[in-house]
């Protein structure tokens, strides 16, 4: 299928040049592109009214309370492995190729009105007669806006339930459920909370301390926690990514925390954190070892 589309994408500009219009030749022309996601855990698509069953260790039952998540750097890959890089359109989700993919149907963490989302990343790439084979593009809001001043920020960059702080900067990715009979803690009886986060962002974040540490471009980050997805066997024109939250969560127990943040947001030694990044196809903190290969994103034929 895939090698008569590039036969299709070729002709098409041959029948561009015969009728006076652009072509490939002039190296300008460009079409439009549509990368849909589709967000679940495991067979059930994730919204604030789906019941969200068998997570983690315990197979935990649970509702959901956001479910967002930064893209950027959004690359086409050949059947040769060369990257055609996607030029982000700039609309309402997406601003200076960044794009807010969400998918919490309802406000006020999911107890609010019916409200957008945002399901696609929307753009263009050059019109080449390649064979499209694979996509690859990162989680989270690259360093160059990271530290961004987010009340002046263009949207999406300006929701402040995505960023943390200057110095910290944005949650490339926050994803919270709240588990049915709540979350607490074996070492601390008096301790619980409602929901069991998931925010991911860039830690050991300092300024440099020959500036004015409240110049937000002078900060450095040591660990940047962006993971790079790299998934074969997609189609431009027939596929989506899944994002699979029971596969994120799958080594931890829900119903649980046992230290720090309730959780996951990306503490260096959150118990919690270590399973979630191995997901993610990343390693938490000064840990060791070659990463494992993320278990999260994957292709699937579009319905």
């Amino acid at each position: 299928m895939t090698t008569l589309r590039a036969i299709v994408v070729l002709g098409s500009a041959a029948l561009l040049t015969a009728c006076g219009g652009s072509s490939t030749n002039s190296g300008n022309a460009t079409r439009t592109i549509s990368i849909p996601f589709e967000a679940f855990a495991g067979s059930t698509e994730i919204s604030c009214d789906a019941s969200l069953q068998g997570l983690g260790i315990g197979g935990s039952s649970a509702s959901l309370a956001d479910f967002k998540i930064f893209i950027h750097d959004v690359r086409l890959v050949t059947d040769e492995d060369v990257e055609i890089p996607v030029t982000l359109d700039d609309d309402n989700w997406q601003a200076d190729g960044i794009a807010l993919l969400d998918f919490q149907d309802k406000g006020d963490g999911c107890n609010g009105d019916l409200k957008p989302v945002n399901t696609s990343l929307r753009g263009s790439v050059p019109d080449q007669p390649v064979v499209i084979a694979g996509v690859r593009f990162k989680v989270g809001v690259p360093s160059s806006h990271n530290h961004n001043n987010v009340a002046t920020a263009p949207t999406p960059l300006n929701l402040p339930g995505m960023f943390w702080n200057w110095q910290g900067g944005y949650k490339h990715l926050r994803f919270d459920v709240r588990p049915n009979g709540g979350v607490t803690r074996p070492t601390d009886g008096a301790w619980t909370n409602t929901t069991w986060n998931i925010h991911l962002g860039a830690t050991n974040c300092t300024p440099d301390p020959r500036v004015d540490p409240n110049t937000p471009e002078d900060v450095s980050c040591e660990y940047n926690n962006r993971p790079e997805i790299s998934l074969t066997g997609f189609d431009d024109t027939a596929s989506a990514i899944r994002i699979d939250y029971a596969a994120l969560v799958i080594d931890n127990e829900l119903s649980e925390d046992a230290g720090g943040a309730p959780g996951c947001m990306s503490g260096n030694t959150d118990p919690e954190c270590t399973n979630v990044f191995d997901n993610l196809g990343m390693t938490l903190g000064a840990a060791v070892g070659p990463a494992n290969e993320q278990s999260v994103f994957s292709v699937v034929l579009q319905p």
